[in-house]
């Protein structure tokens, strides 16, 4: 009986035995493989002990490769699976078991990135012979054999098309791991893995489903609808998905990176402040150039100047983002029209372009119910680095000295200082965000309906600002008769936020920064230091 060992001398590479061999990686993918020694590979280390007495050479691999929870590959064209053998061992390493029990077989194991081998003929390795990939595309619900389906060997120039039975085949494809991807119009394009060994044949067969494919977007402009391939004005569009695939808590925010010549910048971190739209740049010196915003129809006037909150210290608070109250779940589309020919029919309000925004509505026979939820944390990621109390104090005693005059603080006092208040931590904080939105839709041939509604709970990181918004909206239609068709779209939504001045010498993140590190934050008593 075998004995534990950590290698056998001269069993895993012995004439007779097989060779565990890897590919060596290659940054040239025109370059043929070259291999590398993977007899120390971990999965041939692995201690296994089994007793096996005449049993076929294919049940001998399979108990070995259950043992070591090893997937191991062969083929009866290359491995004698008939063979009997008879082997025992006890705590013996799986190279040194496969050595034996494949001895003079003729085979070379080849192991696999990702930890999977296989059994290739002695020899196939050494002249860099490729593999077969054959197999059928077929459609999965009538089961009929799919032609003119692309199949290609992701990451190599190597493909063929389905004939008319689906069938197709792919010869000299290298040897190691593949991605095997068929495209066929009509249909879902379908990705499968496979491991190609030297001058062997693998069947990958393919089942795809039907998928319609939109060939001719409609996007929504001024005075209608229109085919993109027919529009002469430039238009952006973006859609549902792309607005509901992260969370953003309003329509500026949906834009963002997403609609192409659409600049978009925030003017301040509070929630929900006013956001500065420029499409295409801006056009003009002193008037305003945000552009006009339409929703399902009705513009919507945005001038921030007309949502601050007054003047403080010569310098604005801004106030809340007009079109704040939209409640990005219930937006449908966004098209913004960044010509004169897209927006003419808004004449001059459209100077700075319009942003289309269609919200959502119900489809006949399509009821659903959807729910969805958020939560999140916001922080100040890095705060300025300012002097603490003692720095501080030493700074005022220098500043003193250089002007003749005695020192402000006594060694006693700049000693006593420490650190003294870091404003920065006393005015910043972890600010959670919640958004929960309910939506019910659905109707019959003759009415379609759609209800949402919204909650946001935003705090900001500056203490003392935070904003809750509440929206709720319903959009009804009903077709009276095949020509007529009267519609409703109620939206109401209420905003509240605690504003703080952000601007110039009102700022509070300025004071905070000014403020000196001697000063206590709060005074004997708990109130705080004024």
């Amino acid at each position: 009986m075998a004995q534990a060992q950590d290698r056998v001398p001269g069993v895993e590479l012995a004439a007779a035995g097989p060779r565990f061999l890897a590919v060596e990686a290659s940054r040239s993918s025109d370059l043929a493989p070259r291999w590398k020694d993977a007899s120390n590979a971990a999965v041939f280390r692995k201690p296994i002990s089994l007793d096996l007495k005449d049993v076929p050479l294919g049940e001998a691999l399979s108990t070995i490769a259950q043992q070591a929870g090893l997937r191991l590959t062969y083929s009866a064209a290359v491995v004698p699976l008939n063979a009997r053998v008879t082997f025992s061992a006890s705590n013996l390493t799986v190279g040194a078991v496969l050595s034996a029990v494949l001895y003079d077989t003729g085979v070379d194991v080849l192991l696999t990135s990702n930890g999977q081998a296989a059994l290739v003929r002695r020899g196939a390795l050494d002249g860099f012979q490729g593999g077969t990939v054959t197999g059928r595309v077929t459609d999965s619900l009538s089961g009929q054999g799919i032609g003119v389906a692309t199949v290609s060997v992701v990451g190599t120039g190597l493909s063929a098309r389905s004939g008319d039975d689906g069938r197709y085949r792919i010869n000299d494809v290298p040897v190691g791991e593949h991605t095997i991807r068929v495209v066929r119009i009509g249909y879902s394009s379908v990705t499968k893995p496979v491991i190609v060994l030297p001058d062997q044949e693998i069947t990958v067969d393919f089942a795809l489903t039907p998928h319609a494919t939109q060939l001719e977007e409609v996007v929504a402009i001024g005075y209608g609808t229109a085919q993109r391939r027919e529009l002469t004005g430039a238009v952006s569009s973006v859609t549902a998905e792309q607005v509901g695939s992260a969370p953003v808590t309003s329509l500026d925010e949906a834009l963002l990176g997403r609609a192409a010549g659409v600049e978009v910048v925030t003017s301040s971190g509070q929630p929900g402040a006013g956001v500065m739209v420029r499409i295409r740049g801006g056009n003009s010196i002193s008037a305003g150039n945000d552009p006009l915003y339409v929703v399902d129809g009705v513009p919507v006037t945005t001038n921030l100047q007309d949502a601050t909150t007054g003047s403080l210290l010569g310098e604005g608070m801004r106030g809340l983002n007009p079109i704040s109250g939209l409640n990005p779940s219930d937006i449908e589309s966004i098209e913004v029209l960044k010509d004169a020919a897209a927006g003419a029919i808004y004449g001059a309000r459209a100077a700075n372009g319009v942003v289309l925004i269609t919200t959502k509505h119900g489809r006949a026979g399509q009821n659903a119910v959807s729910f969805g939820s958020y939560y999140g944390i916001q922080d100040v990621r890095r705060t300025l680095p300012v002097l603490n109390g003692t720095q501080f104090a030493q700074m005022v005693n220098t500043a003193y000295a250089n002007a003749g005059q005695p020192a402000f603080y006594t060694p006693a006092e700049v000693a006593a200082f420490g650190q003294g208040t870091d404003w920065q931590s006393a005015i910043f904080r972890n600010a959670p965000m919640r958004n929960y939105d309910l939506a019910i839709s659905g109707g019959d041939t003759s009415t379609t309906y759609y209800v949402s509604g919204s909650l946001l709970q935003n705090d900001g990181v500056v203490i003392g600002s935070d904003m809750n918004r509440g929206s709720f909206r319903l959009n009804l239609d009903r077709n009276v008769s095949r020509k007529f068709r009267i519609g409703t779209r109620l939206g109401l939504s209420r905003s509240h936020a605690h504003v703080l001045p952000n601007g110039g010498a009102a700022s509070v993140i300025l004071d905070a920064l000014t403020a000196p590190p001697t000063l206590p934050v709060k005074v004997t008593g708990g109130e705080y230091f004024n």
